[in-house]
C-alpha cells in the first residue's frame, strides 16, 4: 500500500522519516503557554518511566522553559521552528506514555508512543519531490 505526505520544508520531512515526535500545538516563540502547572509527561527511556511535573509559579511557560523541564529530568527535548516563526516541542527518543496529564495541552499523543518505531526504511520511499507551491511531498510503501 503506498502512501503520501506533504510538507512545508525539508525539515518537517527529516523529522517524519526520523519518527521524531513533534507536537501538534505550534507556539509563538515569545508567549507563554499556560495551564501546565502541575501536569505531567511521562517518557520511558527503556529502563523506567521518567516523569515531568510542569512547575509554572507566574503566568505559563515559554515553549524553551518547556523544554527545559523536560530536559532537566530526561534529555529528550528541542525545540524546532521550521522557518516559519512558531516553534513546536520535538521528543527524540524514548517512548511517551498516554497517561500524562500534560499530553493534550502539548499536542503528544494521549496513547503510548515509541519514538522511531515507525520511522521508514529507506528502501520503502519511491519518491521525494517539491511541488510548484514548493511543498515537499514524500510517496512510500508501507
Amino acid at each position: 500500500m503506498y502512501k503520501s505526505e506533504t510538507f512545508a520544508n525539508v525539515g518537517e520531512l527529516v523529522d517524519f522519516l526520523n519518527d521524531v515526535l513533534v507536537s501538534s500545538e505550534h507556539h509563538n516563540p515569545e508567549t507563554k503557554i499556560t495551564g501546565l502547572n502541575g501536569l505531567t509527561l511521562v517518557i520511558n527511556d527503556g529502563e523506567g518511566d521518567n516523569t515531568v511535573t510542569f512547575s509554572d509559579t507566574e503566568d505559563g511557560l515559554y515553549p524553551s522553559e518547556i523544554v527545559d523541564q523536560i530536559n532537566s529530568i530526561i534529555n529528550v527535548a528541542e525545540l524546532r521552528n521550521y522557518n516559519r516563526g512558531y516553534v513546536v516541542v520535538a521528543l527524540t527518543s524514548g517512548t511517551v506514555k498516554g497517561t500524562g496529564t500534560a499530553n493534550s495541552l502539548l499536542g503528544f499523543p494521549v496513547t503510548d508512543k515509541t519514538i522511531g518505531l515507525g520511522a521508514i526504511d529507506s528502501s520503502n520511499i519511491i519518491v521525494i519531490g517539491q511541488a510548484a507551491d514548493f511543498r515537499i511531498f514524500l510517496v512510500y510503501e508501507s
